[in-house]
């Protein structure tokens, strides 16, 4: 045989198995959430990219649990292939000065479970981020310049950084926002 049409063929299959995986994949979610709907309404969801240290979901980040993740919590904002940042559950933010910033909570978004996302969900989840005593799990190894978050009312928030950080907004497209409580 030819060494292009090896090539070729090599990368066909490839192509195909990719396919095939991404198929299976999605006839698996959707059988299963047919399953879910039968059977109480309750979807459970396994997937070894998932570490389950401290009960979050999040705080594996890689290739293999980034895109399922995305498919269950939202992020605060979105990078998009031009580099420019879009709202996500934030719908504007300011920088107050070097080390403050103050983002604006979008109104009547709610999770998975039905509890409604403020800005006390936000708080919370960058002081999971903060107080991971030092980054042990990924994601909170990438925020380590975080100093903190404040409610300034049911719809804003502010978050300090412990020294300048001109690129925080990338940060949050990063890291999903979950119900705290649940």
């Amino acid at each position: 045989m030819p060494p292009f049409w090896e090539e070729s063929t090599k990368r066909l299959l490839r192509r195909a198995s990719a396919t095939a995986l991404a198929a299976s994949v999605v006839f698996g979610v959707l059988v299963t959430a047919q399953f879910a709907q039968a059977q109480n309404k309750v979807l459970r969801v396994a997937h070894y990219g998932f570490n389950p240290q401290k009960g979050r979901f999040d705080i594996a980040l890689g290739a293999q649990s980034t895109l399922p993740l995305m498919a269950f919590a939202d992020s605060m904002t979105y990078l998009n292939p031009n580099g420019s940042v879009d709202p996500g559950l934030a719908t504007s933010w300011e920088v107050e000065d070097d080390t403050t910033w103050v983002f604006k909570i979008r109104q009547g978004v709610k999770f998975h479970n039905g509890a409604p996302m403020t800005a006390d969900q936000v708080v919370k989840n960058v002081e999971f981020l903060v107080n991971d005593d030092a980054g042990k799990t990924s994601i909170s190894s990438r925020f380590l310049g975080l100093s903190g978050a404040k409610k300034i009312d049911a719809n804003t928030v502010e978050i300090t950084t412990k020294r300048p950080n001109p690129i925080l907004d990338r940060w949050f497209a990063l890291f999903r926002i979950m119900d705290a409580d649940y």
